[in-house]
């Protein structure tokens, strides 16, 4: 927590005067997202897993945190393999094919505060070989 106060010296009446301000305090924001692939080369048809780790070593706990994930045009969401902190989670997939989770109604709205980590897993399948740019 930052906190901060300013100060005023002046001359008023021909006196010396000090006037302070109210103090303000300003959180420190620090969060990571890591997100690492279960492997480096997979076959058209193959599975690839994931893990999201969401670090906060803040002072402050994020609320309402809402996840999201473009999968992209040859990549299917596996049902089933969506977990929050190693417990099963439904996430949905809208047309656009990105995977969210929200947190209405699963713990992961809160990122506890420093340091505090959740770890999200899931599993796509590869359906095609993405075009070269």
């Amino acid at each position: 927590m930052l906190e901060n106060q300013s100060f005023l010296d002046l001359e008023l009446c021909a006196q010396a005067v000090e006037a302070q301000s109210n103090i303000t305090e300003t959180s420190v924001v620090d969060l990571t997202v890591t997100k690492v692939a279960s492997q480096q080369c997979v076959l058209v048809n193959g599975q690839l897993c994931y893990t999201v780790t969401i670090s906060n070593n803040s002072d402050i706990p994020f609320t309402d945190v809402v996840f999201r994930d473009p999968l992209g045009q040859y990549m299917q969401y596996v049902p089933g393999t969506f977990t929050i902190n190693g417990s099963a989670a439904t996430p949905t997939v809208d047309q656009d094919n990105v995977l969210s989770y929200s947190p209405i109604s699963v713990p992961v709205a809160d990122v506890v505060s420093g340091p505090g980590t959740v770890v999200i897993n899931f599993c796509v399948t590869v359906t095609g070989i993405p075009p070269t740019a």
